[in-house]
């Protein structure tokens, strides 16, 4: 039997995905629907109340949460009353999973890239990550289109053959 002093839905999914136990079959274990499992799994806050779907959930995966004391300690005597160390971890749990969303909101890019088409109407694809444009505005193309261009292009490709060379000799 795990005790545990609090637990949001993702821990919970952890024990029943721990346990080899599919949301269909965790369903059918205590006559619920997959749905009513998929629901509580997708609580990131920590469940606050024990009753029917959740606390046949916690017994089957022999989760035990123990009661929460919303009492001051200290009126009664130090060591008496459970700590609050279970709700700081709650909410440092659940700060964590703040930052980590805005940091992956941040790595996304934020608006499409808006370049109008030959049809005339805007652009809808997202861009590159690190540039503004998609992949066929933001300069992609097939090769250069001037002779100078192509000359540019075969020079520098000459000049990096020619370090491949002097460096597959030296090897």
């Amino acid at each position: 039997m795990i005790k545990l002093h609090s637990i949001t839905g993702p821990e919970l999914k952890a024990h029943r995905r721990a346990q080899k136990i599919s949301q269909t079959r965790m369903g059918q274990m205590i006559g619920c629907s997959r749905d009513a499992i998929s629901r509580r799994e997708a609580r990131s806050n920590p469940i606050k109340y024990f009753r029917g779907v959740t606390a046949r959930m916690l017994e089957v995966l022999g989760i035990e949460v123990l009661k929460r004391f919303e009492t001051n300690s200290c009126s009664r005597g130090d060591g008496v009353l459970q700590t609050e160390d279970h709700l700081q971890e709650a909410r440092d749990r659940q700060s964590e999973l703040e930052f980590a969303r805005a940091l992956a909101k941040l790595s996304q890019p934020d608006r499409p890239c808006l370049a109008e088409t030959r049809r005339g109407h805007l652009c809808k694809l997202m861009p590159e990550p690190g540039r503004k444009r998609c992949k066929f505005h933001g300069g992609m193309s097939t090769g250069p289109k001037t002779k100078e261009g192509r000359e540019r292009i075969a020079a520098a490709q000459r000049k990096r053959w020619a370090a491949w060379r002097r460096q597959a000799g030296n090897s």
